[in-house]
């Protein structure tokens, strides 16, 4: 996949300030269970978590326990697997 120009990125959100950015990459970074992502990848957890750094670290944590524990969901996208019909009509 290929990441926007991280110029564009900030113009696009331009309530999410770079440092706010960095501290948030910077969290990511201490974690040690945590994969390291691009700014990039973190700004949109961020601006997807309605520019809350509290909500933006527990939407990522989770995402990443919930791929962690459930890679075959995720490795395995096949829309038509039995498991994944029922899992979309459970939803």
């Amino acid at each position: 996949m290929k990441l926007a120009d991280l110029n564009e990125q900030y113009a696009r959100f331009p309530d999410i300030s770079r440092d706010e950015m960095r501290k948030f990459v910077n969290w990511i970074h201490a974690q040690p269970h945590m994969q390291n992502l691009s700014e990039e990848e973190t700004l949109h957890f961020f601006h997807a978590s309605m520019n809350s750094m509290e909500m933006a670290k527990q939407v990522l944590d989770t995402n990443l326990t919930v791929r962690t524990h459930c890679d075959d969901f995720f490795t395995n996208l096949d829309c038509e697997r039995s498991e994944l019909q029922r899992a979309m009509r459970t939803v």
